[in-house]
């Protein structure tokens, strides 16, 4: 029976291996079109960590996470539905109208990562990195940035609940979402966007990602904790990670270097992984054909 499990622990190292090293694939392709068009990213949370304790993913880590400020965010989606390779998908709300997120993802075609949820989404499945907007915040105690977080949030929800047969987070969420199902996906979106954005000036002291998993003050950091980026070496390469990586990761996780037991390590459970088949939007009139109506 040891004998039995041991094998079964190498056969799922063995494919989670793999998996990372596809999502490499998908993140080389991010920043090539960034380093192309000089635009600034960032390795972010367990990528990061990732970077700084391992020099590559955490071992049981399945997935990257970047960010950028929202300057090129934006440039960035519009680039990118121009330039991506038909073997790239970008999902975000001007491209899916299931979009339910507050950030994009980059995903694969023709691949399939299929989890416990999946056939409730009206969504593509394939392989992804998640991609952040960065925005400007000049006091994260106010109670505008809480208003920012907690509405933002619970308004998207009205698509989850709406397209993806999902339920709300709490009975809060649901008696405030309420008016939102008279607008359409695309326009909650805009309106998540411009809460957002709402505090958005330069001259602000601090650097604020509102869409994340994290409670919002978490993910708030000093102008100088992220800027400029400095480089670390992921899975062989180089990548961008904020300016002081180990005051952001101290916020984030605390003691960041300490290995965390195997009961508290936490990774996406796929039921399905395909590396050959799945959704392919091949060109940009099937895209739009398929995505009509925001």
């Amino acid at each position: 029976m040891k004998q039995v499990k041991e094998q079964e622990e190498i056969k799922t190292n063995k494919e989670l291996r793999k998996y990372q090293l596809t999502l490499v694939d998908i993140l080389d392709e991010f920043v090539k079109i960034c380093n192309k068009h000089d635009l600034t990213y960032f390795l972010l949370a367990g990528s990061c960590l990732g970077a700084i304790r391992h020099k590559g993913f955490i071992p049981w880590d399945d997935d990257i996470d970047v960010g950028m400020p929202r300057e090129d965010y934006e440039k960035f989606i519009k680039i990118a539905i121009e330039e991506l390779d038909d073997k790239y998908f970008l999902d975000h709300y001007e491209t899916n109208k299931y979009m339910h997120l507050g950030f994009m993802k980059l995903k694969m075609n023709n691949t399939t990562a299929k989890s416990g949820y999946s056939d409730a989404r009206r969504d593509h499945d394939g392989f992804s990195i998640d991609i952040f907007p960065i925005d400007y915040n000049q006091n994260k105690d106010s109670i505008r940035v809480y208003i920012v977080a907690h509405l933002s949030r619970t308004i998207l929800e009205v698509i989850k609940v709406r397209n993806h047969a999902m339920g709300f987070s709490c009975l809060r969420h649901k008696i405030i979402s309420l008016p939102f199902f008279l607008l359409t996906n695309h326009r909650i979106q805009r309106i998540a966007n411009w809460l957002y954005k709402i505090d958005n000036k330069k001259k602000h002291i601090n650097c604020a990602i509102y869409s994340n998993i994290y409670h919002y003050k978490k993910d708030i950091y000093p102008y100088d904790v992220v800027f400029p980026a400095t480089k670390v070496t992921f899975e062989g390469k180089e990548y961008n990670v904020y300016h002081n990586p180990d005051k952001y990761l101290t916020q984030l996780y605390g003691d960041y270097m300490k290995i965390p037991p195997k009961e508290k390590r936490v990774s996406h459970e796929f039921l399905e992984l395909d590396y050959h088949h799945g959704m392919v939007l091949n060109t940009k009139e099937e895209y739009n054909k398929l995505h009509n109506g925001k």
